[in-house]
């Protein structure tokens, strides 16, 4: 979150960077989740990068909102669990490089552990 250049949002981000993990953990386990999540992403870094500051808003609320709508009651469960299942899915011998690149949301365009749009 260096990238931002602004304290308070690196201090939030640290604050919260567990929990972050833990959910991708989650998004890790459902490709679907992963497809959506990555759609309302794109649009976000769009807005922001055109100035639209209200569509990245609204974009930002409805990505917000995309758990309840895909996990429904199960959004709550124990994400150690999850994190456990997610690893054991990615640790199986069956795993290929390409089933990491699509777990992990590579895209043409996307420069993986930077985040940067090209």
């Amino acid at each position: 979150m260096r990238a931002a250049r602004n304290p308070p949002v690196e201090t939030m981000f640290h604050a919260i960077q567990l929990y972050i993990v833990k959910l991708l953990f989650r998004r890790l386990t459902d490709d679907v989740v992963t497809k959506q999540g990555l759609d309302f992403h794109d649009r976000m870094v769009t807005a922001v990068i055109a100035g639209k500051s209200r569509d990245a808003i609204h974009e930002m609320r409805a990505h917000l909102t995309l758990g309840l709508a895909l996990f429904g009651p199960n959004l709550d469960r124990n994400l150690d669990l999850v994190a456990r299942d997610a690893l054991k899915r990615l640790t199986s011998r069956t795993v290929t490089i390409e089933d990491v690149l699509q777990l992990v949301g590579a895209r043409p365009g996307v420069r993986l552990g930077e985040g940067a749009v090209r």
